[in-house]
């Protein structure tokens, strides 16, 4: 199946009543996760991802836009959106909908502009012999000789792209740093109707009450640069994909336009 750019063009207010009767107040979800439970509400298993939300820019006349990749057109999108509860289907209204096929393949050498928003961090054992926890890729590297000059952020968060897009079927050719920032990541556990505990990566068809929640500051970076293809079946399965972790909730998609 065919991989599309989704454009939605969200109602902001419609947002604001769909996170009241999710019981989620501001103190308690990053928009990231907010955005996530909207669009699995509205299209289910068909919602967009990876995705990425635009702030609206008044001056510019830009209103508020969300682009995400998914392996449906128009059509089917509209019909998941027929079917969803009301509250959901209001953030995202039909006159707002649009969705356009990708190339069936990138051709390989082909080189493109690129900008994606990522979460670069690194899964390491922890330094008491527990499980696993996610640093910043900066921090792992800059902790790794105290002793050593502190690196470049930038040039870490081009590495940890570089090596992602290298298994991924692209070559990084040029890359700069053009937003960081820590970010308050929110991640919930579920209640389900059997009494099991799911995640928040699902798309329950009903939005079930609301348990746990964890909250951790993480790395958001803005990247934008030059790739060139060097596998394009790779490099089409990377698109769907996306980069890095945090995919589902705003992070990891490559916006792609000719280079030059």
């Amino acid at each position: 199946m065919s991989l599309h750019l989704v454009r939605l063009w969200p109602e902001a207010r419609r947002l604001a009543s769909f996170a009241h009767a999710a019981g989620l107040r501001d103190a308690e979800h990053d928009p990231g996760y907010l955005w996530h439970l909207a669009l699995r509400r509205a299209f289910g298993a068909l919602a967009p991802q990876p995705f990425r939300v635009f702030e609206p820019d008044p001056d510019k006349g830009r209103p508020l836009e969300l682009l995400g990749y998914g392996n449906v057109d128009e059509k089917g999108l509209r019909s998941a959106l027929a079917s969803a509860p009301g509250e959901a289907a209001a953030v995202f209204p039909e006159s707002g909908l649009g969705a356009k096929a990708l190339p069936e393949a990138f051709t390989a050498g082909r080189t493109l502009a690129f900008s994606t928003r990522i979460c670069p961090i690194v899964r390491t054992l922890r330094t008491d012999g527990g499980k696993k926890r996610e640093l910043d890729a900066y921090v792992h590297v800059a902790s790794a000789d105290p002793g050593a000059p502190k690196p470049d952020r930038a040039d870490v968060y081009r590495d940890w792209l570089r090596r992602l897009l290298q298994e991924g079927g692209a070559e990084l050719i040029d890359a700069r740093l053009s937003g960081f920032r820590l970010t308050t990541l929110v991640r919930r556990s579920h209640a389900s109707p059997n009494g099991r505990t799911g995640t928040a990566e699902g798309p329950p068809k009903r939005l079930p009450a609301l348990r746990a929640r964890t909250a951790a500051r993480r790395p958001d970076a803005t990247l934008e640069g030059i790739l060139q293809v060097t596998d394009p079946e790779r490099f089409q399965g990377l698109l769907a994909r996306g980069v890095g972790r945090h995919r589902a909730f705003g992070f990891g998609m490559l916006l792609l336009r000719p280079a030059g």
